[in-house]
């Protein structure tokens, strides 16, 4: 038997054994994907038990925090208003697209606990849909630094999604694209960067926006961060604002104005882009 067939065969039996443990998803995933054993034993150099004990760790934590179960219509308008994280497009060599806009990217630190938990359960449910959508495969993530100030990097939050990453992205495929850094913030963002596994660090390219029509072009980016394709829409349908979901009436009001007067420019350019005037409501 080899590696993987010996990995599956123990995670198989620990799902047997803990039949609430992993998740259906991630089981036949573990019964069909070699990739997605492959990628822990070569994170941990063919060493099977250290393999077996990150991809458990991994599996059980996709579980608990629900990431399967949740859609988009989960999390609030805001957050996808401000256009933070955009799944869409493909490469020039036809690989998935992923987009992160650093002058929309949200401070929630100086916000309530629950606010910030909120924030971090979305960056993880968008994580968990890409990498179910790119099954495997390789894929570009952009990261549009341009016009981002010290206000946009909240360094407590952006070490639990380093951490997050190093955790379940064993042996990433990834390229990440960094477009236009800023010196202002260059500092902060190579600190984080450095927190990153060798493997992730190593997929960074640095890039000013001339060189963004190498990897992706145009008509594959939103208008809204200087592609050309109007096609994109930030706000999914039947996502409403977080002020009337009833699983987030524990979040005071004041703090989805603070989310909105902090992320204005972002979120009105959401909506125009959508075509709303409003943030959706249980109304809309």
């Amino acid at each position: 038997m080899n590696q993987v067939e010996e990995l599956r065969s123990k995670v198989l039996l620990y799902a047997k054994e803990h039949p609430d443990a992993i998740h259906p998803i991630d089981i036949e995933r573990v019964k069909t994907k070699n990739w997605f054993l492959e990628r822990y034993l070569k994170e941990y150099k063919n060493d099977e038990k250290m393999a077996e004990t990150a991809l458990l760790y991994s599996l059980n934590v996709f579980k608990t925090e629900g990431l399967h179960e949740m859609n988009d219509t989960y999390f609030p308008a805001e957050f996808y208003a401000m256009g933070n994280f955009i799944g869409f497009g493909r490469s020039k060599k036809d690989l998935a697209v992923m987009g992160v806009i650093g002058r929309c990217a949200p401070n929630v630190s100086d916000m309530s606990e629950e606010m910030f938990e909120l924030a971090l359960k979305f960056f993880k449910y968008i994580f968990m849909k890409y990498y179910l959508e790119v099954d495997g495969e390789p894929a570009v993530v952009y990261g549009i630094l341009s016009k981002m100030g010290m206000h946009n990097v909240d360094m407590e939050f952006d070490k639990q999604v380093v951490a997050f990453v190093n955790a379940h992205a064993p042996d990433s495929k990834v390229t990440f694209l960094l477009i236009d850094l800023g010196w202002i913030v260059k500092f902060a963002i190579n600190l984080l960067i450095n927190l990153l596994n060798e493997n992730l660090r190593n997929k960074i390219r640095f890039a000013d926006w001339s060189h963004v029509e190498e990897w992706v072009a145009l008509d594959q980016m939103p208008k809204y961060v200087g592609g050309t394709n109007e096609g994109f829409r930030r706000i999914p349908d039947g996502v409403k604002s977080g002020k009337c979901l009833p699983h987030l009436q524990h979040i005071p009001e004041e703090e989805w104005d603070a989310v909105i007067q902090q992320n204005g420019e972002c979120i009105l350019e959401g909506l125009k882009e959508s075509g709303l005037n409003s943030l959706p409501d249980r109304n809309t």
